[in-house]
């Protein structure tokens, strides 16, 4: 061989990826494309958590329900509660809204400013809960407490709960 096809014949060969270079580029780069696809959906499915309706909801449901439970029965001055402060016996709670809503220690949660809790309590017979009762005998009553859960005004969930007293 001549020099000028010896030089050409190495330059030839130098040039280019070997196909082990060229396969472990495409490795790496499909690494980092799904670390990053999983990434992102991590992210979502985080978001979709405390974005979950529902799971939010009951939340703030199981908060009305544990303060009814922890309250007296007790005299009601027929005027509904408006804040966690003004909950002080258990009919406090009939015909309450709390918005923004309340947790079980009456503390406002100003991170859900967007929700709103309204209770209901009805007092039914205790042989037979669909039937409501006007007596004030507090073993023969049960109270159905009702608790609707709204975000910017649309139901995102509703619950009962049966409290006897």
């Amino acid at each position: 061989m001549t020099r000028r096809k010896e030089r050409g014949a190495r330059r030839n060969a130098r040039a280019g990826f070997t196909l082990m270079e060229v396969t472990l580029a495409a490795v790496v780069v499909g690494v980092a494309l799904m670390a990053a696809f999983s990434a992102l959906s991590s992210a979502a499915v985080v978001k979709a958590m405390h974005d979950d309706h529902p799971a939010t909801a009951f939340v703030l449901a199981t908060e009305i329900h544990c303060l009814a439970l922890e309250v007296e029965r007790g005299v009601w001055d027929g005027t509904p509660a408006t804040n966690g402060a003004q909950v002080l016996v258990l009919e406090d709670l009939a015909g309450a809204t709390f918005s923004p809503p309340i947790n079980a220690r009456r503390a406002v949660r100003t991170d859900l400013s967007d929700w709103k809790q309204e209770v209901a309590l009805t007092q039914v017979a205790l042989d037979d809960p669909s039937r409501a009762s006007t007596v004030d005998d507090g073993a023969a009553v049960l109270w159905r407490m009702d608790v609707t859960i709204k975000r910017l005004d649309v139901i995102r969930g509703q619950f009962t709960w049966w409290i006897h007293p």
